[in-house]
Order: C-alpha cells, then sequence, then structure tokens
C-alpha cells in the first residue's frame, strides 16, 4: 500500500470469484482480515454512483449505478475495521431510473468516453470490452477507471477461441 501511494480508505476487490463483492477498510491494520488475491484502489467519493460503459467497436452505451456510499470525513476518524458491500454494481443496482444529485446524475462527456474507448482499443487490441469509471465527487472532469473487463458479464477464467 505505501510503494502504491494508496491512502485510506481502501476499496478491495476478490481478484476472481465474487468480484461484485467490495470490502471497505478504513485502517491499515484491517487489511490483514481480507483474503487475498484482491485488488486494492484508494478510495475516492463519487456521489455513490458508477457508469459501467460497454464499448462494441465503435458503438458506446453508458448505464449508471449504485455504488458505494461516500464517506465522511468524521466517518473516517470514527471507523475501524473492514465493512463488506455484497453485490456492488450488479445488475439489479441499476441508477438508471433513480432520482439523483444532480452533481452525480449526468453520464461522463461523450468526447471523453470516445477518447478513452479508443485509446484502450489501441492498447488493449480489444473491440468488446466494458470498463467502469466514477466521478469524483464535487467535481466536473475528474473521472477515474476503476475496472476494465474484456468480456462484459462473462467469466473471467472462460477461455476465448
Amino acid at each position: 500500500m505505501n510503494k502504491a501511494c494508496l491512502r485510506l480508505p481502501i476499496v478491495a476487490k476478490p481478484l476472481v470469484a465474487k468480484s461484485h463483492e467490495l470490502s471497505l477498510a478504513y485502517d491499515v491494520s484491517s487489511l490483514q482480515k481480507l483474503v487475498p488475491p484482491l485488488v486494492l484502489l484508494e478510495f475516492i467519493n463519487h456521489g455513490g454512483v458508477l457508469f459501467k460503459v460497454y464499448v462494441v467497436g465503435e458503438a458506446i452505451k453508458v448505464v449508471r449505478h449504485f455504488s458505494l456510499p461516500d464517506v465522511s470525513k468524521r466517518q473516517l476518524s470514527n471507523n475501524f475495521g473492514v465493512y463488506n458491500f455484497p453485490r456492488v454494481s450488479c445488475p439489479a443496482a441499476s441508477a438508471d431510473e433513480a432520482d439523483l444529485d444532480p452533481s452525480v446524475a449526468g453520464s461522463p462527456p461523450g468526447p471523453l468516453l470516445e477518447r478513452l474507448a479508443r485509446e484502450l482499443r489501441r492498447r488493449l487490441g480489444l473491440r468488446l470490452f466494458n470498463l467502469y469509471t466514477i466521478q469524483e465527487h464535487g467535481t466536473q472532469d475528474s473521472y477515474y477507471v476503476i475496472d476494465i473487463n474484456c468480456f462484459p458479464d462473462m467469466p473471467h477464467s472462460y477461455v476465448y477461441p
């Protein structure tokens, strides 16, 4: 965590099985309670919404999903341990019809997604993939890619010809 310059709290995501079940670790000692292999991400307040972006060739489709709730400074100073969040961003977590805070209700700008998709197609050699992105709460143009899947909603262990 120190080598990667990650700050607390940390989101821990299982690398394979149950990859939609996230944990939020508030202190370094609680990280020892998590079972590897894991992907660790620095938590960023993002209004409790993430954007699932499907890319098929040149086509891009965005679907909003509910995500982990924001963490206040008070919560950071008063919470310890690991909190588990089952089934984050599963299909039932769609936020497309929800009455959301206007600061998180929109989608990432089309030109940004087009540039991102073009660069990922070039670097990864993929034409069919999805990614998850969040917008840092309180900003207008700070987006983070938090996950990329080479074949959307397919098991990671499946071997393609």
